[in-house]
C-alpha cells in the first residue's frame, strides 16, 4: 500500500484526509514527509477544537452519572471572564448550588434521551442495588429535555418538571445521544467546526519551518524537520476561534 493511499484510509472523526489534502491543494503530489507532518498535525488540531467547544463533537451515545459539580459557571478552565463586545459574553462564577431544576448533560448538542433514573441512595452506579427499575423516570411527566429545535438541544439541560434534581453527586443516571453527524459536519449545521479544523491545519501548514521557533521547533520527521513547542499541542488561530464561538459550551449559563 502506497503512503498516500495509507494516509487517505486513516480518517479522523471530524475531517477525512482527502478533505485536508484538497483544502491544502495537495493530492497525488504530496510527499511522504508532508503526509507524515499532516498525520501528526491532524489529531492535535482535533483535540484543540474539542477543548475549545468543550465536548466530543461527533455523535455518540453516552451514559453519565450526574450531577458532576453543582456550581454555576462553565466548563472551560482557561477562561474566567469574557467581555460583552462582539460575540463574547460575561461569565461570572458563583458558589455551590444545593439543588437545581436544570441538570447539565456534559456532551452537546443533545439529540435525544433514552432513559433517566433517579436514585438518591445510589453510589455512582457502583452499588449493587443502584438504580433499580422503580427509579426510572418518565419523559414529559418527571422531566423534559430543553430542545432548541426538534431533535436538538444546544443547552443540554434536562429540566425537572415539579421539583429539583438531587444535590448528591452521581445519583442520576442518564443515557442519551449527543453530537453532530458526519453530514452535519460536512455541509450542515456544524460545517463551521470542520472549517475551523481546516483553517487551523492551514495556519500551521503555512508556518512549517518558519515562525522563528516560537510555535514550531525543529525535529526530524522523515526527511522533513518540524515539531511543536510545548506539550504537543496547538493554539487555535483567531479565525478558527471565531468559527467555533457559536458551538461553545457554557454549561449552566446556556
Amino acid at each position: 500500500m502506497g503512503m498516500l493511499r495509507a494516509f487517505l484510509l486513516r480518517d479522523m472523526a471530524i475531517l477525512n484526509n482527502a478533505e485536508i489534502l484538497a483544502w491544502l491543494g495537495k493530492g497525488g503530489d504530496a510527499t511522504e514527509a508532508e503526509l507524515n507532518l499532516l498525520a501528526m498535525l491532524r489529531p492535535m488540531v482535533e483535540r484543540a477544537v474539542k477543548r475549545r467547544v468543550g465536548y466530543a463533537i461527533e455523535q455518540a451515545t453516552y451514559t453519565h452519572y450526574l450531577p458532576e459539580d453543582r456550581r454555576r459557571g462553565f466548563k472551560d478552565p482557561e477562561l474566567h471572564y469574557e467581555d460583552v463586545k462582539g460575540d463574547r459574553v460575561i461569565v461570572v462564577a458563583g458558589g455551590p448550588v444545593a439543588e437545581a431544576a436544570n441538570l447539565q448533560l456534559p456532551e452537546l448538542p443533545v439529540r435525544s434521551v433514552a432513559s433517566v433514573y433517579e436514585d438518591v441512595s445510589a453510589d455512582g452506579g457502583q452499588g449493587v442495588s443502584d438504580f433499580p427499575a422503580s427509579t426510572l423516570l418518565t419523559a414529559g411527566v418527571d422531566y423534559y429535555l430543553d430542545y432548541t429545535t426538534s431533535g436538538l438541544s444546544k443547552s443540554g439541560h434536562l429540566v425537572k418538571c415539579s421539583s429539583a434534581w438531587p444535590a448528591k453527586p452521581r445519583t442520576v443516571k442518564v443515557t442519551y445521544t449527543a453530537g453532530y453527524t458526519h453530514a452535519e459536519l460536512t455541509d450542515g449545521i456544524a460545517a463551521d467546526i470542520k472549517l475551523a479544523c481546516l483553517v487551523t491545519i492551514q495556519h500551521y501548514w503555512a508556518r512549517r519551518g518558519a515562525d522563528g521557533g516560537r510555535t514550531i521547533k525543529s525535529e526530524s520527521i522523515g526527511d522533513y524537520s518540524v515539531t511543536f513547542a510545548g506539550n504537543a499541542s496547538v493554539a487555535l488561530p483567531t479565525e478558527a476561534k471565531r468559527l467555533l464561538q457559536p458551538f461553545r459550551s457554557y454549561g449552566d449559563l446556556m
